[in-house]
């Protein structure tokens, strides 16, 4: 299975490919389930995060230079998701943009006050928050 995606800041299409790198198809034929080419959405479970724009999917049967005669199929799947706003916008925007006001408000305070030393090390605190967020993701 090859998985590649490409991110756009709101919409985002990952291929999803299935298919043997060791056997052909006269020892591996592989198709679709009941002749549906679209990816089953039956057990899916709906993201507050993304929404799922549409999922088509493609046999491809490719011959190779070093395997003669041999068809090697394998089946992609295309995803295409869209993000939904609100939730980045609260999620990911909203605490950048309160940790940015809160940066200017550290500088107002006199720098003998422990006030500012405290409002500093909750503020760093929260910008270590707000990065693991983003890079792995919110439960």
């Amino acid at each position: 299975m090859i998985v590649s995606c490409r991110i756009v800041l709101v919409t985002q299409t990952c291929n999803l490919k299935f298919g043997s790198w060791t056997y052909d198809g006269f020892m591996l034929d592989i198709s679709f389930y009941d002749n549906s080419s679209e990816v089953d959405i039956s057990d899916y479970v709906i993201s507050n995060e993304w929404e799922l724009l549409d999922q088509p999917g493609v046999r491809n049967v490719r011959y190779y230079s070093c395997c003669g005669d041999h068809p090697y199929p394998d089946l992609t799947f295309t995803l295409r998701l869209r993000r939904l706003s609100a939730f980045y916008n609260y999620t990911i925007m909203l605490p950048c943009v309160l940790l940015s006001c809160l940066t200017t408000v550290i500088f107002w305070l006199p720098p003998e006050s422990p006030a500012k030393i405290m409002l500093g090390s909750c503020h760093v605190y929260q910008c270590c928050q707000v990065h693991d967020d983003l890079v792995f993701g919110t439960k």
